[in-house]
C-alpha cells in the first residue's frame, strides 16, 4: 500500500472512529449472558463529564491533551432467577468512555495500547478471582483465571461493570479505574489517571457506599503496589515495569495511531 493511501486509510479511521456512538448504561429490567438479571434502579443515575485529559508526551516538555473522558454510575437491584421475580442481590452499575484524540505530533509507542485497568476489593465477600485474595485484599480485576494482559478492556470506549452482592450481608465494594497505556509484550505499564467508584450493602439494600467517583485524579500508591504484588505461588504482574508513558513525539500527520480497537457495544459481566 502506498503512503498517500495509508495515510487516506488511517484518516478514514480517525473519522469513523470519532462517529462511532458509545453505550450508556443498561436499563431494567436487563438480562446477562450469565443468568443474573437487574430489575430496578436505586436512587438517580450520576453523570460525569471530566473534560480533557492530559499525559506526560516522550521528547515533549508538559502535558498533551489526548481525550476527553465521561462515566455514569448508577445502583440497582436484582436477582439470578427472573425478571418478575424479588431482588436477592445489590449491584453497582459503572460505565466509563475515554476519546481519544491524539494531537498530531503525538503518537502511541510501540506495543503499547490504551486500556482500563482496574483494582477491586471487597470488605466481606471477594469472590472467585485469579490470585486466591481474600476478603479485604486489593487485586487486578482480570476475571477468574490469570490473562497475561491485565486490561479489564482495551476498548476505552465501553468499560462497564456490574458487580453484584447478596443483600443479607452487609458488604463495601471498592474499586480504582485506571486509565493506561499497556505493553503487554514488553511487560510495561503507564498510568494516566483514575477513577475511584464502588457500592455497598447496608441492612438488606443496596447503597452508594464508596459511590460514584468526584474527579479523575492520578493513580494511588494502593494501586500501584498491588499490581506489582507478588502472589505466592500465583502467576501475577510483580515482573512488571511501570514507566512514565506510552506516548512519544512523531512527525505530524496520520499515522496508525487511529487505529483504535472500538469493537462492538457489549455488556459483559464478571461473576466475582
Amino acid at each position: 500500500m502506498s503512503r498517500n493511501l495509508q495515510n487516506l486509510f488511517a484518516s478514514t479511521l480517525v473519522a469513523f472512529a470519532a462517529s462511532i456512538a458509545t453505550a450508556d448504561l443498561v436499563g431494567v429490567p436487563h438480562r446477562f449472558d450469565d443468568g443474573y438479571w437487574l430489575t430496578e434502579t436505586v436512587g438517580n443515575q450520576v453523570n460525569r463529564n471530566y473534560g480533557a485529559i492530559s499525559a506526560p508526551v516522550e521528547n515533549l516538555n508538559g502535558l498533551r491533551q489526548i481525550g476527553s473522558l465521561t462515566s455514569q454510575y448508577q445502583l440497582y437491584r436484582g436477582n439470578h432467577t427472573g425478571a418478575n421475580n424479588p431482588p436477592v442481590t445489590g449491584t453497582g452499575g459503572f460505565f466509563a468512555d475515554f476519546n481519544v484524540s491524539l494531537p498530531a505530533n503525538v503518537g502511541i509507542k510501540n506495543n503499547f495500547a490504551f486500556a482500563w485497568v482496574q483494582i477491586v476489593s471487597a470488605a466481606n465477600n471477594a469472590g472467585v478471582n485469579a490470585f486466591g485474595a481474600g476478603a479485604g485484599q486489593w487485586f487486578v480485576d482480570i476475571g477468574n483465571a490469570f490473562n497475561a494482559n491485565p486490561a479489564y478492556t482495551n476498548n476505552v470506549r465501553n468499560f462497564n461493570d456490574y458487580p453484584d452482592r447478596p443483600l443479607n450481608q452487609n458488604e463495601t465494594w471498592s474499586a480504582e479505574l485506571a486509565l493506561a497505556l499497556v505493553n503487554t509484550a514488553g511487560k510495561e505499564i503507564a498510568f494516566i489517571g483514575a477513577l475511584s467508584w464502588g457500592f455497598g450493602i447496608n441492612n438488606g439494600d443496596v447503597v452508594a457506599g464508596p459511590g460514584a467517583p468526584a474527579a479523575f485524579n492520578g493513580v494511588s500508591d494502593n494501586f500501584r503496589t498491588t499490581f506489582l504484588r507478588d502472589w505466592p505461588s500465583r502467576p501475577d504482574y510483580s515482573d512488571w515495569t511501570i514507566v512514565a508513558t506510552g506516548l512519544h513525539r512523531v512527525v505530524p500527520g496520520p499515522t496508525a495511531t487511529a487505529l483504535m480497537l472500538m469493537g462492538i457495544v457489549a455488556y459483559p459481566r464478571r461473576r466475582r
